[in-house]
């Protein structure tokens, strides 16, 4: 996991320096993004507040547009189709890290389709039962899991 998430680390990097060397971040941006940041010391609920906001943020979602845009070169097409593949992956990441149940179902239903099609034999294969369990947890040990099966 570590490595996928240095590969992709590297790239959307690049991407954002090109794009943001011109650019600066609002205040808004800025702050949700520090809440995210402090994991371990921020309370589900801001965690999953400045998720949120980041989320429905209109200069946010327009920036992410921007660093998918594939830049009409054989080598910046292949990396942005490697991060279209990984992005569940970093999302449930993500989402475990910041405590929220709902992205981490999302993203590994999202993760099935790649999984099927380049690692049947393993993830691919428990995959599935691993998500439909996980969707049938009742709330109460849906929020068990929040709280004892996160990464930190």
């Amino acid at each position: 996991m570590r490595c996928i998430l240095l590969w992709r680390e590297a790239p959307i990097h690049k991407r954002l320096a090109n794009i943001l060397e011109h650019e600066e971040l609002s205040e808004d941006i800025k702050e949700n993004l520090k809440t995210l940041r402090n994991a371990l010391t921020e309370t589900q609920e801001a965690l999953q507040k400045a998720h949120k906001d980041l989320e429905e943020d209109g200069d946010v979602k327009e920036l992410i547009n921007r660093v998918y845009e594939k830049p009409g070169t054989d080598m910046g097409d292949f990396w942005a189709s490697f991060l279209e593949m990984t992005n569940p992956l970093v999302q449930c990441l993500d989402a475990c890290h910041a405590r929220n149940s709902t992205e981490c179902l999302l993203s590994t239903y999202n993760m099935l389709p790649a999984l099927m099609a380049y690692d049947n034999h393993d993830y691919g294969r428990w995959l599935p039962d691993y998500w439909a369990m996980l969707s049938s947890l009742s709330d109460d040990k849906m929020a068990f899991f929040n709280i004892h099966f996160t990464q930190y």
